[in-house]
């Protein structure tokens, strides 16, 4: 292994366990798991509900690094009254995700509640100001023995034997309190036109995710966001952005373009097909493909690394698939101009 990838490897763990600019994980397909970027989407879906999952794999090309894992599922639904569709809405909603790096087994879990409000404005109540909260909990672990210090390396970065690290932990696992808040505005000013834009703050609480007696406060992170969802000339365009400032700024923007492939009748839906492709500030540029069949969307995007990291590792693989099921409660779909990715 050479001297790059070793130090690489010993900067992963150290990072691990002193996140001093620690940053959360983000997705490429962001819009897919809608819940981890504002509260306030909880409810804003299809008909009533919708259930989310997306994985990702990333370093996947560097040798000896198992891959970082990572997954996260999602299901919020509104109580809408079936009876009067200019009704405010109510939006609940639960996320689940987790993720690994493979050296020391570094992992973080969270399961956090959402509840948000759509107070519907406009002639025929079809825009939407929307508020959410988010509420739950953390948790932070390692396998601390499985990691390497300065301390136990020489000048060249080479292994001393029998040499400890001399770090002192408290514990190797940290549960956490988590809020998030966020708001969402949403218009639709025709059938074929949906307008929307946001933004949110997570880790209000700012906990300490410290292993050791040296506090360490996890950084909130502030998100903006905006996309739309168009038909134009039989072509359906989703044009997104996102912004993140967690000690540092990040930003994705790209979109879809999409035409049907299918076409849909009396009891068959449509099948709509996408291309799509962003730029993101980090290090990548990500084509992506999706499909729409019915009331379910699959999406499948691949970061192409172009930044350092790429020009001294290869076969650095990040992709990333995601589903989502739109339902309702006993009557037909109807979409209230719901953002999608």
């Amino acid at each position: 292994m050479n001297k790059i990838k070793f130090g690489i490897l010993v900067f992963i763990g150290y990072v691990g366990l002193i996140p001093v600019h620690g940053q959360d994980l983000i997705y490429s397909q962001f819009n897919a798991m809608p819940l981890g970027v504002n509260p306030a989407f909880a409810g804003n879906n299809a008909c009533n509900y919708r259930v989310s999952a997306i994985g990702r794999s990333q370093w996947g090309g560097v040798e000896n690094l198992k891959s970082y894992k990572s997954g996260t599922i999602a299901g919020d639904f509104n109580l809408n009254n079936i009876y009067d569709e200019k009704m405010n809405l109510w939006g609940l909603g639960l996320l689940a995700s987790y993720d690994q790096a493979g050296i020391g087994s570094f992992t973080n879990f969270n399961i956090i509640a959402n509840l948000a409000y759509h107070a519907r404005f406009g002639m025929e109540g079809q825009n939407f100001l929307s508020f959410g909260m988010g509420l739950g909990v953390g948790n932070r672990g390692a396998n601390i023995g499985s990691y390497t210090f300065a301390s136990e390396l020489d000048a060249f970065g080479r292994p001393l034997p029998n040499r400890a690290s001399g770090e002192s932990f408290n514990t190797n696992s940290v549960f956490y309190p988590e809020m998030n808040f966020g708001a969402l505005l949403t218009l639709n000013p025709n059938e074929n036109t949906n307008l929307y834009g946001g933004a949110s703050i997570m880790h209000l609480l700012s906990p300490n995710i410290s292993f050791s007696n040296n506090e360490y406060k996890l950084p909130m992170r502030v998100n903006f966001h905006a996309g739309a969802n168009l038909y134009r000339g039989g072509f359906f365009l989703l044009p997104t952005v996102y912004v993140q400032y967690q000690q540092h700024t990040n930003y994705n923007v790209g979109g879809y373009v999409g035409t049907i492939l299918v076409s849909g009748h009396e009891t068959r839906n449509p099948i709509i097909g996408y291309l799509g492709f962003w730029y993101k500030s980090s290090d990548a540029i990500v084509p992506a493909v999706r499909f729409d069949i019915g009331r379910m969307t699959v999406a499948f995007s691949y970061d192409i690394h172009v930044g350092g990291v790429s020009q001294n590792l290869r076969g650095v693989s990040s992709p990333e698939l995601s589903v989502n099921f739109y339902g309702c409660f006993g009557r037909s779909s109807k979409r209230t101009g719901c953002p999608s990715l």
